[in-house]
């Protein structure tokens, strides 16, 4: 072969020389003279080589015109050990010639730069030193040679390009291995990891990658024939899997004879260590059973796609780029067409190709479940409107049931013999139940929905037990059971009284139910965890151990639906179950079957509800109405009299506007019997006619109207004018919270839930009525007085006047104490006071002249051995002080830390407060103050507060204030001094509030003086007289503050050195 001046790069095919017998020793390369053509056969289809054992050399002449160029050669994968040779000179060896024989160790692909000093202008020679000819010495791909810039840059691409291949396989593996694993019963996952890391790993042995982690031929064996049969198999059974093809009896045949070819190879290579024979006597079978097996997953793949299986026309035109890369390598292999194999790439495109329709198969059903999650959200809301719809229809003849049956049972018809009284009694319980349970059912239905707000506050929960067992108190006497409360002393709880009311209600109802006799204990006290603890227990039935999961879920009881002997929907204990949670509490339940059960639940003293917190609406009365599931038996004696409500306004003029004429038969009878003059309409424009024909003093309203809706209705009415009152009570079904409010905001004075009783009527209707009478007379005095004098209409309007602003005033200072309050607590937050810092004690006394003070301080650790104090005195007093210092503290706190002396730290904070904070115009003395444990000094700034102290047993230091205040110019040049801080020492820092009290009466609003100053000097070596800056700041407080008002705030810190 020529090789001609360029950057061309040759493949070393057409003849080898092949040469036997020869000798190797000392380095040196000694063979026969005699050479024997082979051509461009591998050497194991020779016949009369095979039998050769021991090493043998292969040789290639090159006739280079140029050996100037730098020449290198590339050496592809090769499974023994050689030694390469150039003009007999040794460039590389694999391992080195042992005994005529290598060491087992298989050749990694490498690049070989070939020396010019050895080229040689003309006939060159390459000779290949290997062994062995039965242990598959040959090379993966022909040899290369060339210029050695390029060749060695097509080595690397190359190199790099698989490494590439595997490292996606490897993600892909692992990343749909672990979609498996959250998505078991799509096992197709599961086969293509399996196909993309068998790939993977696969081409790291076939192209030698693996030597280069490991040069074990083992490893290398390991990782190329096992996985290169469990990709065939993977992927056959992905196929099968992702287009839910059935296996037929030829495909389980060839997936089980791949099974016994990949355990022969496993066994092959526990044995020997190789692959020898199964390469030798299995491989060519693999390949022939692979090819088949691969046809036949792509026929199926056809019909696949012949019946319109998703994804089944991109699987085949998968295979289609496969059957063209078989085709390509067939041709290369009979050297009818000269390019590179791509039979890697096309598996590699093969994988690409699956991962894109899986991912396109995920994103699909994403899509799907979005668009189902948007159908069920649609169904979810036509079911709240068939809901609340249903409710409505539900309730409207309830409503009609037990308004008919109460006028009947209230005697307004005339007296009823026992029989009638006794099956009007089963009419009234009945309709009770059925109530009951359309009320469980819109409970949960909003609960489930998330549409239920919480309304917070402070109850006591003793009180709220005392008032069930009242309500149900009853009930148990009449079945002999005995009902006993436990409540120790209990703080307030936060919660929704409604709420617990229910869960206590539902609870100790379900045991009075459950319990034919013996008693029931309520026992309520304090948990461990900051929780009210309440348990209900009782001596009744028990429940399985079986069943005590379960209860808790909706429609669920634990008895047997055919045995049961108590009824009930299977709601009470999932709402209150849920009302628990929502609170932020617990709920449990423990029980034995035969001998009763205990049903326990905590809630938090501040419950931490995601509800909104709302203002109550609703009259504690109407808050009371809950589904209670017990109700005592029809007796022969018939319903329970009512008390007679005495009606005041006999004479008032009530409307009536419902479309229901069952309902509004209920309401004529409960109105006329109390003896109102009571207008009916049918329709709004109906009963807007009437009131304004009429002098109607009170309109029951209904929502849900033909035409136009009560909202509206409400509204008109409301419209009417100021001169005009009219109040609206709205009676209907719909009990959703936002129908309430609405009904509010339209202009309702009271909602009254269907069904309810004639006695909450009659009350709620008085209730109105004596409020028109009172805003009716409010009037008619105002119009009296108008009548009078100007002077005493002057006199009255002053009155109301100075009685508004007073009441404004109250409210003002309701709203800055409160501010105060959060004003406090944030300063107090943001000042700083460490106790724990080693060597130093400090005791500090804080006294502000409001809620709110101006003086501030901030106490820490700057660095290990060094404290930073910092003390000041804004201007102002309460919110004005408030805003002051919180603006300081959080300057200060910004650059506490990053400031060097306390000279720059104050530098600093002036140049904050004049240069880019000058519009808020705070002004402001301070002092920052450094103490150096390890160096045992006093380093302090002081900008406007009075002189401060240092002292020791037996001498005062006074410390001079040697800056202007802070906020005034920028261009102030502050100064530090320092001063010895030995163990005992002790510092006194306080603001100018302390020398108010230190002054005379007369003298207050004077500013510092030096004798002031000497009144301090002279007093605290007495006051800290035993060192005890605790003792000694009580009694400095004592001295001068105690029982005095002073017209600052009073600051004042006590750092003591202990160490």
């Amino acid at each position: 072969m020529t090789i001609n001046p360029g950057n061309g790069i040759y493949t070393l095919t057409g003849s080898w020389f092949y040469n036997h017998n020869f000798k190797s020793s000392n380095n040196e390369l000694r063979y026969a003279e005699t050479w024997i053509d082979i051509g461009n056969r591998k050497l194991k289809s020779i016949k009369e080589f095979n039998d050769n054992k021991g090493a043998f050399l292969l040789k290639r002449d090159l006739i280079i015109k140029d050996n100037k160029h730098e020449y290198g050669i590339l050496v592809p994968f090769h499974y023994t050990g050689a030694q390469f040779y150039f003009n007999d000179n040794k460039i590389y060896e694999t391992s080195p010639l042992e005994n005529v024989q290598y060491p087992p160790i298989t050749g990694k692909p490498f690049f070989i730069g070939i020396p010019v000093n050895i080229l040689k202008e003309g006939k060159n020679s390459i000779i290949i030193e290997t062994t062995d000819l039965l242990n598959f010495n040959e090379f993966y791909r022909e040899i290369e040679f060339g210029n050695y810039h390029n060749l060695n840059r097509k080595w690397l691409l190359s190199l790099l390009w698989y490494c590439f291949i595997c490292s996606i396989c490897f993600f892909l593996g692992f990343y749909n291995l672990f979609f498996f694993l959250k998505r078991k019963q799509e096992k197709y996952y599961l086969s293509f990891s399996i196909f993309s890391l068998s790939f993977g790993l696969w081409v790291l042995g076939y192209k030698g990658i693996t030597l280069w982690i490991s040069s074990s031929q083992l490893f290398h064996i390991a990782a190329t024939y096992p996985f290169m049969i469990c990709a065939v198999i993977s992927c056959v059974t992905f196929i099968h899997g992702f287009l839910s093809i059935r296996y037929n009896i030829l495909t389980k045949t060839l997936i089980a004879v791949l099974i016994s070819l990949l355990l022969a190879s496993i066994l092959d290579y526990i044995v020997t260590g190789t692959a020898y024979y199964f390469k030798k006597y299995l491989f060519n079978f693999y390949i022939i059973l692979s090819i088949i097996t691969i046809i036949t997953a792509f026929i199926e793949t056809v019909n696949s796609y012949k019946k319109h299986v998703l994804y089944s026309d991109r699987i085949l035109l998968s295979w289609s780029i496969l059957w063209v890369s078989v085709l390509i390598t067939t041709l290369r292999f009979f050297n009818i067409l000269l390019i590179y194999p791509i039979m890697i790439e096309s598996f590699f495109f093969i994988i690409i190709a699956f991962s894109s329709i899986l991912t396109s198969r995920f994103a699909q059903l994403h899509t799907d479940l979005e668009k189902a999650l948007n159908d069920l959200l649609v169904l979810d809301n036509l079911k709240d409107d068939f809901l609340a719809t249903t409710t409505h229809e539900l309730r409207t003849p309830l409503h009609g049931i037990m308004g008919l049956a109460e006028n009947l049972a209230s005697g307004s018809f005339g007296g009823l013999n026992s029989q009638q009284t006794e099956n009007l009694s089963l009419i009234m319980t009945s309709a009770e139940r059925l109530n009951n349970l359309v009320s469980s059912m819109l409970d949960f239905s909003k609960i489930r929905a998330g549409k239920v707000d919480l309304l917070i506050e402070e109850l006591s929960l003793p009180d709220l037990i005392t008032s069930v067992i009242s309500l149900l108190k009853k009930t148990a006497e009449d079945k002999g059971i005995t009902c006993t409360i436990d409540c120790a002393s209990l703080p307030k709880i936060k919660a929704d009284r409604n709420r617990v009311y229910q869960v206590l209600v539902n609870l100790i109802g379900n045991a009075i139910k459950f319990t034919l006799r013996g008693n029931i204990t309520v026992c309520a006290s304090l948990a461990d965890n900051d929780a009210v603890r309440v348990a209900i227990s009782d001596t009744g039935v028990g429940i399985d151990r079986e069943s005590l999961g379960r209860i808790w879920k909706p429609f669920v009881q634990a008895e047997d639906p055919d045995t049961r002997s108590a009824g009930g929907s299977g709601l009470g204990l999932a709402i209150t179950k849920h009302l628990v949670e929502m609170h932020g509490g617990r709920i449990w339940a423990e029980s034995e079957k035969g001998k009763g059960s205990t049903f326990a639940f905590e809630l938090p003293l501040n419950a931490k509800s995601v509800s909104i917190k709302k203002t109550r609406l609703l009259d504690p009365e109407e808050l009371y109405h809950v589904s209670v599931s017990v109700l005592p038996a029809a007796s022969s004696t018939g319903p329970a009299p009512e008390r007679p409500i005495k009606t005041k306004y006999p004479s008032a003029t009530l409307l009536a506007v419902d479309d229901d004429l069952i309902n509004m038969k209920v309401l004529e009878n409960i109105c006329r019997s109390a003896g109102y003059n009571l207008l009916t309409a049918a329709t709004g424009p109906e009963a807007l006619t009437l009131i304004e024909r009429n002098q109607i003093d009170l309109v029951l309203l209904d929502l849900m109207l033909p035409g136009m809706s009560g909202y509206e209705v409400c509204q008109r009415i409301r419209g009417m004018g100021k001169d005009r009152y009219v109040p609206v009570i709205i009676l209907t079904a719909r009990d959703h919270l936002g129908d309430l409010v609405q009904g509010f905001e339209t202009g309702a004075n009271d909602y009254i839930t269907k069904p309810f009783r004639r006695r909450e009527l009659l009350s709620r209707i008085e209730n109105q009525l004596a409020i028109k009478q009172l805003l009716d007379m409010e009037k008619s005095i105002s119009t009296d007085l108008r009548k009078e004098k100007d002077s005493v209409t002057g006199l009255l309007q002053k009155s109301i006047g100075i009685k508004e602003s007073t009441l404004q005033m109250f409210e003002w200072d309701k709203i800055i104490k409160e501010d105060l309050d959060v004003a406090r607590a944030f300063q107090l937050k943001l000042m700083t006071h460490e106790n724990d810092i080693a060597g130093i004690e400090s005791h500090i006394c804080y006294r502000p002249l409001l809620e709110v003070g101006g003086d501030l301080y901030d106490i820490f650790e700057l660095e290990p051995g060094v404290v930073r104090v910092f003390l000041a005195d804004a201007t102002g007093h309460g919110i004005t002080a408030s805003l002051n210092t919180v603006k300081i503290l959080s300057e200060y706190a910004s650059l506490k830390k990053s400031a060097g002396s306390p000279q720059e730290a104050m530098s600093l904070l002036n140049q904050r407060f004049t240069k880019y904070l000058g519009n808020y115009m705070i002004i402001f003395t301070c002092l920052v103050a450094d103490i150096n444990l390890k160096r045992s000094t006093l380093t302090i700034a002081s900008a406007g507060l009075p002189g401060q102290y240092l002292f020791n047993p037996s001498i005062v230091t006074p410390i001079k204030a040697q800056n202007p205040i802070l906020g005034v110019s920028e261009k102030i040049a502050y100064t530090e001094d320092t001063y010895d801080f030995g163990r005992g020492d002790i510092l006194f820092l306080y603001t100018d509030g302390l020398f108010e009290l230190a002054q005379p009466q007369t003298d207050r609003k004077n500013p510092a003086t030096a004798d002031d100053t000497d009144i301090l000097a002279q007093e605290l070596p007495r006051l800290y007289k035993n060192r005890n800056i605790v003792k000694g700041s009580e009694k400095l407080f004592g001295r001068f503050c105690e029982g005095k008002n002073s017209g600052d705030d009073v600051t004042f810190i006590a750092i003591k050195r202990s160490r």
